[in-house]
């Protein structure tokens, strides 16, 4: 599920990028909160298609192209004065995968994803990639560490 994109509006690179929610009627079509975990994948070239997941470490709403006081912000809540509200991700990198042949390597080139690079959320299988544990699964070597929100198991 596309839930928006990389934002320009701030500068991202390899380990750190911004997701500005999409939007309808301005309120975001999917709220992101803190430790979700988001998916952002992209072409570049000549290196092929790239994915990296990460996980939301701030959550920030602001006025786009609005008030800049208490009076104009009053006049944009009744309609009267332009203004949208933005809802922006900050979102740190876990993992940084390259796909090839249809699988993902580790060796991607450490790049920052573009602006207007659709965003996703993380389906349940791909959380455990984003995360690394899927190769402490693989390896049986993962021990538990305790439990995230969302009830699903940390490793270590």
């Amino acid at each position: 599920m596309n839930i928006g994109v990389v934002t320009g509006i701030n500068s991202s690179d390899p380990y750190v990028f911004y997701v500005r929610l999409s939007q309808e009627d301005g309120k975001p079509c999917h709220m992101l909160q803190i430790d979700d975990v988001v998916k952002v994948q992209f072409d570049y070239h000549p290196q092929g298609s790239l994915v990296y997941y990460g996980i939301v470490v701030e959550m920030k709403a602001r006025w786009d192209f609005g008030p800049i006081s208490g009076y104009e912000e009053e006049l944009a809540l009744k309609g009267l004065s332009p203004a949208n509200p933005i809802f922006i991700a900050t979102v740190m990198t876990t993992r940084m995968l390259k796909i090839e042949n249809g699988k993902m390597l580790p060796d991607a080139p450490q790049v920052p994803p573009p602006p207007g690079a659709k965003v996703s959320v993380a389906s349940e299988e791909e959380i455990d990639i984003a995360l690394g544990f899927d190769e402490l699964l693989q390896k049986n070597c993962a021990i538990p560490i305790g439990v995230f929100r969302n009830s699903r198991p940390a490793y270590t």
